[in-house]
């Protein structure tokens, strides 16, 4: 039980970062041009990539 509850905050934190990540990237000139385009690609990927540990983990269910 322990392990899909660790699984799931990872997921949610990734998603939190996603987030993050893309405010940075939408902040204009508060930030360097490589900073946002970082931030931009950083965005995507770790969206993508929660949305596929948080499926994974609701797929095999609580302590699987």
């Amino acid at each position: 039980m322990l392990a899909a509850e660790h699984a799931e905050a990872f997921g949610t934190d990734l998603m939190a970062m996603a987030v993050r990540a893309r405010e940075i990237a939408e902040g204009g000139d508060a930030y360097p041009p490589g900073v946002r385009e970082l931030a931009s690609r950083l965005s995507a990927d770790l969206q993508v990539r929660a949305k596929a540990l948080l499926t994974i983990q609701q797929r095999v269910g609580p302590g699987s």
